[in-house]
């Protein structure tokens, strides 16, 4: 006796908000992935590229169960610049994978210094281009 089955599978799409990781400082990168489609909970694996050297392209760095869309868990954070890949199985053991860049910021600081020899006194003015806002400084005396 032969079944007729219908498998009724959704199909499910991949896509990313990618913030980009500052040149001076290597993990600040952030991949926040979007499932659309199908239902979850999903299992979503997370693959950082690796030099051509390695009998296999990328290496597994976060592995995640029970994720539902949008919650964070599905998200790469404090990365730096290189490639990822994700793999994502839904409930229903359809899969799905894509590809995602983490490119260098176009973050440049500049600034005007001035120096008071009377009052011994000095100021430095930052000025920032590109990155994204709000910006927050780290001085140091260099001691």
């Amino acid at each position: 006796m032969l079944l007729d089955v219908q498998i009724n599978a959704i199909p499910f799409e991949l896509s990313a908000e990618i913030t980009k990781a500052c040149a001076s400082i290597s993990n600040t990168g952030k991949i926040d992935l979007n499932i659309e489609g199908s239902g979850g909970p999903y299992k979503v694996d997370w693959y950082v590229s690796l030099p051509p050297i390695f009998p296999w392209p990328y290496m597994i760095i976060q592995m995640h169960e029970n994720v539902i869309n949008g919650s964070g868990n599905d998200d790469l954070v404090d990365i730096r610049t290189g490639q990822y890949a994700v793999l994502v199985i839904d409930v229903n053991g359809c899969s799905n994978t894509s590809v995602f860049v983490v490119e260098k910021s176009d973050l440049a600081i500049s600034g005007e210094a001035s120096y008071n020899c009377n009052t011994n006194k000095g100021s430095i003015v930052p000025q920032v281009a590109g990155g994204k806002s709000p910006y927050s400084f780290n001085w140091s005396n260099g001691s």
